[in-house]
């Protein structure tokens, strides 16, 4: 095996890298991990390792022209859709933005007219 069953990704980076193999190979290696006899906890840790990588280089360019003050609620709608799965949310214009709220602007809405 290539990793023994207690390793994380991090540690599969450092044997990786110990062995002079690049982290550009670990497709290959979850390939032939997949390819072997035995779907292992090596294989899963290789899948898990190429998510975790392909979502932190989208992050990075999702967050380009994100202005500061809006930088906390893009990282949840970020993580939201890496978790969840964007098509849950998607309006029926197609575009992703968040459901419309049902009863809380509506509730707002009377208080302000009680108010005037």
């Amino acid at each position: 095996a290539v990793v023994s069953t207690q390793s994380t990704g991090i540690q599969l980076r450092d044997i990786m890298h110990e062995r002079g193999i690049n982290m550009r190979y670990l497709g290959s290696i979850a390939k032939a991990l997949e390819e072997s006899a035995e779907k292992n906890h090596n294989y899963a840790i290789c899948l898990s390792a190429m998510v975790v990588r392909g979502a932190k280089q989208a992050f990075k360019q999702y967050i380009i022209d994100i202005p500061g003050q809006q930088l906390a609620g893009a990282t949840a709608h970020f993580l939201n859709c890496l978790v969840n799965g964007h098509d849950r949310h998607k309006s029926t214009s197609g575009d992703n933005s968040p459901p419309a709220s049902t009863g809380a602007s509506k509730k707002k809405k009377k208080k302000k007219k009680k108010k005037k």
